[in-house]
Formats: C-alpha cells, sequence, structure tokens
C-alpha cells in the first residue's frame, strides 16, 4: 500500500464491478489516511450535484493537519458536460497538497468508461484503476480465496456453480457466498447447498429462460417467466425495464454467436467485425460460452426470426399493435420462439 506522499494528484476508478470498486477505493483512502479517525482534510461530493468550481476550489484549499487534502467525488460519470470537459482540462495542474479521487460508478450494463474524456486526463495525469470482472476460472479462484479468508470454504464445483448462476458478477457472487458461508456455518459449501440457497440473478433467469425456449420446452419456459415477474406489481414494467431488454440482447448476442460458426471463426478472430456496442468477444467468458452452444442447434435464419419476435413483442407492450395484455403477450412471445426453434416459424414472424 502506497505511502500518502507516494500517491498521485489526481485517481478514477471505474469499471464493471462495483465490489472491486469499492475495495480499491477503501484502499486508495487509508493510503491517504482518509479514513482515520478526526480526518479533518477529506471533502465528499457528488457528481449529481457538484460543479467543476467547487471541486477545484476543494483541491486548492490547503490541509489542515494531513500533508494533503482528499477530495472524493463518487457518480463522476454523472458530472455535467462542461464541468467534466473543464476538469479534463486543470487535473494535470493540480496543487500537490491535493489528492483527488473521481468515482465512476456502473450504473448501466457494458458502459465503459476508460475512453471516457475525463478519465483519459486523468490517466495522463495520474493513475486511473480498472475494476473489471475476472473470467472464469479467475473469478472460481477469486471466490474460493475470498471464502478461505472469511474462514470457510467452498469446493472448485461448487465455486463455479456460484459463479454461473449470478451470470460472472464478482459483486453478486461475493454477496451470495457471505449469505452461503452463514448458512454452512464452517461446513464446505457444495454445489447442491449453492442451487438450494443462493438467489440467481436475472441475467441467469433469462439464460434458463432462452435455454428452454432453444429446447422448445415451453412450460419450462413459462414457469422461468413466472419466476421473473414474481415480486413485481406490474408486468408491462418488468418486461420494459429489464426482461425484454435482456432478451434481446441476449438474442443478439446469439446471433454474433451464430454468425462466427457460419463464418467459421472464433469470437476473437470476428471481434472487428461485429457491432461494437454488444460485441460478443466482450462478453463475460461465461455468457460467451453458454451462447456458442445455443448457437449450434439453430439457424441464423431462425435467430433473425426469434428478433423479429421480440420486436412486434415491444411494440404490443407500447399499444402500436394489437395485444391481449402484458402478461399474455409475453406468453405469446415465448410460445412463438419455442416454435422457431423447433423449425415451425410463426407467419407473424417472417
Amino acid at each position: 500500500m502506497p505511502a500518502p506522499s507516494e500517491l498521485p494528484r489526481v485517481v478514477a476508478i471505474h469499471g464493471s464491478e462495483r465490489i472491486t470498486i469499492l475495495e480499491k477505493l477503501d484502499e486508495v483512502l487509508t493510503s491517504a489516511g482518509s479514513l482515520d479517525d478526526g480526518a479533518f482534510d477529506y471533502t465528499e461530493l457528488d457528481g449529481r450535484s457538484t460543479s467543476a468550481q467547487e471541486i477545484s476550489d476543494s483541491c486548492a484549499t490547503a490541509p489542515f493537519l494531513a500533508a494533503r487534502r482528499t477530495v472524493l467525488v463518487r457518480r463522476a460519470h454523472r458530472l455535467d458536460k462542461p464541468a467534466s470537459a473543464s476538469l479534463a482540462k486543470s487535473v494535470a495542474t493540480l496543487p500537490p497538497t491535493a489528492l483527488l479521487v473521481m468515482v465512476f460508478e456502473p450504473e448501466d450494463e457494458g458502459k465503459d468508461f476508460a475512453k471516457d474524456p475525463l478519465v483519459v486526463a486523468i490517466r495522463k495525469a495520474g493513475k486511473d484503476y480498472a475494476c473489471e470482472s475476472p473470467q472464469g476460472a479467475a473469478l472460481v479462484r477469486q471466490l474460493m480465496e475470498r471464502a478461505k479468508a472469511a474462514k470457510g470454504e467452498i469446493a472448485k464445483p461448487a465455486a463455479e456453480t456460484l459463479a454461473q448462476i449470478v451470470s460472472g458478477s464478482l459483486t453478486l457472487a461475493t454477496a451470495e457466498l457471505d449469505k452461503l458461508l452463514l448458512y454452512c456455518d464452517g461446513k464446505p459449501i457444495d454445489p447442491q447447498t449453492v442451487i438450494r440457497v443462493a438467489a440467481p440473478s436475472q441475467t441467469w433467469k433469462v439464460f434458463e429462460l432462452l435455454d428452454a425456449v432453444i429446447a422448445g420446452r415451453l412450460g419450462v419456459a413459462l414457469q422461468n417467466l413466472k419466476y421473473l415477474l414474481e415480486g413485481t406489481t406490474s408486468p408491462q414494467e418488468a418486461a420494459m425495464r429489464f426482461l425484454l431488454p435482456q432478451l434481446h440482447r441476449q438474442v443478439r448476442l446469439l446471433w454474433q454467436a451464430k454468425a462466427c460458426q457460419v463464418e467459421g471463426l472464433s469470437v476473437d478472430q470476428s471481434a472487428h467485425l461485429l457491432p461494437q456496442g454488444r460485441n460478443l468477444a466482450n462478453a463475460h467468458s461465461f455468457v460467451r460460452d453458454k451462447l456458442l452452444r445455443a448457437a449450434r442447434g439453430l439457424s441464423l435464419d431462425q435467430v433473425e426470426a426469434m428478433l423479429r419476435c421480440i420486436l412486434e413483442a415491444d411494440m404490443r407492450m407500447k399499444g402500436q399493435a394489437a395485444a391481449a395484455g402484458p402478461k399474455e403477450t409475453l406468453e405469446r412471445l415465448l410460445a412463438e420462439m419455442c416454435e422457431i426453434a423447433g423449425g415451425r416459424t410463426t407467419a407473424s414472424s417472417l
């Protein structure tokens, strides 16, 4: 851990894993002495309500007791564009008595702040920490290490199961691991316990739903739909907020997986040919492997027909096409997608 004097004048912390961001922030603040009792030389601001002038003034304020004044800006990505642009120009000229810590928190899935102009400027003037999710075996290994650090034990197959049902999210996996450690009370965690106790992510349940659809198991798909709608006051709100967007995202990635197979290329080889916003090459290894397996049993025409079904369901939800109701629209969508997967394309999907 670096001494306060060794820290750069400005630090950016960003990435896709909230827990890693929080741990890195704790490490930086601890190094700066900002978490000590009676830390007077510490200011915390929020990007949603602060300004470039307030941040600059806070950095320019001389420290009272410490060698440096720490200024933490949470939700730095929520700064307005003029403020962000102004700070990008000024971070290289911060006074030596300042430590500015900018935290870019992941609010939108897939949002990458590494190329944000402010982050780029901070990288040049100081240090940026990219807190990304560990992939595949690295995630499993980290879960086993975290269990050991907490005086517990999780078997490798159980760690693999946990990584899958939280869709490869270290943040979600860590929360569920804490729950499993309490439940097992010193006993090793096995895969059966993970399945019984850990809460699956929405993404995992949508994957299960899509798996059932591809296999033509409408009953199982409807059971997963019922699970996803439980606890929601409005099926339409749930569909528009997460269900249809996630299903559309996964079927688009499924199309990319199938396109790679048709062309005889690996995902990495075709990365530059795929859409940059939702690129299969950038997806978590868990997502990529699952979609590549699913794509083997489908044709490009079938996947494209599924995408058209989702578009039509979206139009019905928005009142742009005739529909019986939100729940019935979702059930009809699953039935049509099951028919497509079984080779029986419905007329409305052509």
